[in-house]
């Protein structure tokens, strides 16, 4: 008897590895896709306002303005 609830729980123990793992995945694929969060959003932003012209330092005050430039360059494309 001992031995078929130790087997039933590695089983168990086996499931909750592989569900756990599989939803880890299928949320990494998600946020991949479909995700735009509060960083994504402000650099897409601050790229965007740099493209229309505001300047750097002397219109726009955030912190982390040199992080703009790359972005700046695919959204120069769209508009």
């Amino acid at each position: 008897m001992t031995k078929t609830s130790i087997f039933d729980q590695n089983k168990l123990i086996k499931i909750v590895k592989i569900l756990l793992l599989t939803g880890t995945v299928l949320a990494a694929i998600k946020m991949l896709f479909l995700n735009y969060s509060m960083d994504e959003e402000y650099q897409v932003v601050m790229a965007y306002r740099n493209v229309i012209g505001d300047h750097l330092f002397s219109q726009m005050w955030e912190p982390h303005q040199t992080s703009v430039f790359l972005c700046a360059i695919g959204i120069r494309v769209y508009l």
